[in-house]
């Protein structure tokens, strides 16, 4: 197995003692190389993304890099979070998490061209974490970004600043979409950039921004901003959560385009310009007992046209609605 290793460098003269110099180290977490950023206090240093050229993420980096200073806030995936409570008011100890559901999901809309799921499947979903010392791995079913390695690396009392690595697009070959089979596969990318995140009383902000590195397969980049709120309702948390996704040219055209090589009756030549999706999702999170947690949630998704007209596609319906229940065991 070969083992890429990341070098961030980071500086930035008006933080001050605030800022710390990264460095690289190495660890295997869940079958996987867990890249850690080890950071030392009181070094003036710059923060920069690897391979941001396309990306108008370089000057919004900037910008969050001179707002936010060191903190106690523990931050996480919002998916986590909103379901949670984390936040300023309850900063998360050193140590892990996991849960096992087993239930039902429910889909509804646009999708790829043999895609053998029907409408109604059982579902399997684990999530678990780990940190440590700012370190931290993500693996989260419940979330659209998966696992995720990363670095808890600014703070204030409100925001918080990680540094985050891992796979954004999941892969597109003909083993799994049998019809799908006269084109090239299409493989998951590795991707790096920023998560902002913003928590006020029980409302949260998150603002992504990364960038393909490595991998050399699109060099693209995407954003993605969420915003969501939580409800306790006894011992009930309802939750309600708004997003935008953009995706690059270079990323939508990868995956879902058509190259004239490629190209044939069925599938003909198609260039796919840059993608814009809107969602917007509701869920009840509810303790049964000390071991087991009922969830819930349903989303909906509004594709872009560039997406929904691929080849590709099963149907051109730009809308995908989404449902799952699941009953999750707490390790």
């Amino acid at each position: 197995m070969q083992t890429s290793i990341i070098v961030l460098w980071a500086l930035a003269d008006t933080i001050g003692p605030a800022s710390r110099l990264v460095q690289i180290d190495t660890a295997l977490y869940t079958l996987s190389i867990y890249i850690q950023y080890r950071l030392k206090d009181k070094m003036p240093i710059r923060l920069r993304v690897i391979n941001m050229n396309h990306s108008p993420g370089k000057i919004l980096l900037s910008f969050l890099l001179l707002m936010l200073l060191n903190g106690q806030v523990n931050a996480g995936e919002i998916a986590r979070d909103i379901r949670s409570g984390t936040g300023p008011d309850f900063p998360q100890p050193d140590g892990g998490y996991a849960d096992l559901g087993f239930g039902l999901e429910a889909s509804s809309g646009l999708k790829l061209k043999g895609d053998a799921r029907g409408p109604v499947n059982f579902a399997v979903h684990l999530n678990m974490g780990y940190q440590w010392r700012g370190f931290f791995v993500e693996a989260l079913s419940d979330s659209e970004k998966g696992l995720v390695f990363g670095y808890n690396a600014l703070n204030t009392q409100n925001w918080t600043l990680d540094v985050v690595l891992g796979p954004e697009h999941n892969e597109i070959t003909g083993e799994l979409y049998d019809e799908l089979k006269p084109l090239r596969d299409r493989y998951v990318d590795l991707t790096a950039g920023i998560r902002a995140t913003g928590y006020f009383g029980h409302n949260i902000i998150q603002l992504q921004l990364r960038n393909e590195i490595l991998t050399g397969l699109h060099e693209g980049y995407s954003a993605t901003l969420n915003a969501g709120r939580s409800w306790q309702i006894r011992n009930a948390n309802l939750h309600a959560l708004v997003g935008f996704h953009h995706g690059s040219q270079q990323v939508t055209d990868y995956y879902l385009g058509v190259s004239e090589r490629e190209a044939s009756a069925e599938f003909p030549q198609y260039t796919a310009g840059a993608s814009n999706s809107f969602s917007s999702e509701i869920g009840l999170t509810y303790p049964l007992n000390e071991s087991w947690i009922l969830r819930s949630k349903i989303t909906a998704i509004r594709f872009d046209e560039d997406i929904a007209n691929s080849p590709l596609m099963e149907n051109t319906k730009r809308n995908f609605i989404f449902s799952v229940v699941t009953a999750n065991y707490v390790f």
